[in-house]
């Protein structure tokens, strides 16, 4: 898509798991840009049902429709370019409300402009408030490097671990987010595991004659070397 070759972006998007919302995203910036406006809309359309909190899908959904009304205002797939402008309206709206990074005055300056029918000046406005990707607030983290060198510390994984919970709830259909909540279960699996082990060396400390602890303590030894392997292989 950076340089210019849309098509052939289409062609590998369309290999790409379509379960993503950012999948379809690019590929209506992929349609768009090769002048398939329906196309284009009919994809922001499956990004918003993948994640309807996909603010940067939303404006585009809105900004594709204002472009269309310059670039084909007779199109027998869309409404006309009056219906276009108050649904694009709709749009602006719930890319503003899900995201902190996209300033709705500029927005709403952009929109008042092309209600005049000056669609191009409104356009021109618009612009200025494309989002530059993914906003903080809404985009799934990726945590699989911070699993990888934070499962020996405690508060780190209880952090961790509470985040992509919330991710989760918030984005349930982003297989990432449970990939990585399962990591981070596992690992703090492991952490509790070593905890255990600890304790039942420390009772053997105070008690050397303490059987069950020193039978335990074997056990969890000879199983925790196969939890690490595991764990190790997960995280690889």
């Amino acid at each position: 898509m950076e340089i210019g070759r849309f098509q052939d972006a289409l062609d590998q998007l369309e290999k790409s798991p379509q379960s993503y919302a950012d999948v379809h995203f690019y590929k209506a910036l992929s349609y768009w840009k090769t002048g398939q406006f329906s196309n284009a809309l009919d994809a922001l359309k499956k990004a918003i049902g993948v994640d309807e909190k996909y603010a940067e899908a939303h404006f585009y959904y809105g900004y594709i429709l204002v472009d269309s009304c310059i670039q084909k205002p007779a199109m027998p797939e869309l409404p006309s370019p009056i219906e276009r402008l108050k649904q694009s309206e709709r749009y602006f709206e719930n890319a503003v409300s899900n995201s902190e990074s996209i300033d709705g005055e500029t927005v709403e300056k952009g929109v008042e402009k092309a209600r005049d029918s000056n669609f191009e000046k409104g356009l021109e406005i618009l612009e200025q408030a494309i989002p530059k990707g993914r906003s903080e607030t809404n985009r799934p983290w990726d945590s699989e490097l911070f699993l990888r060198f934070m499962y020996k510390n405690a508060k780190d994984i209880t952090r961790i671990l509470h985040q992509l919970e919330r991710l989760v709830e918030q984005n349930p259909k982003y297989p990432d987010l449970r990939h990585a909540l399962g990591s981070a279960y596992l690992i703090r699996a492991w952490y509790c595991f070593s905890k255990a082990t600890d304790q039942f060396k420390n009772a053997i400390e105070i008690n050397p004659d303490f059987e069950k602890a020193a039978n335990k303590v074997k056990l969890l030894q000879n199983d925790g070397r196969g939890l690490l392997i595991l764990l190790r292989a997960v995280l690889k």
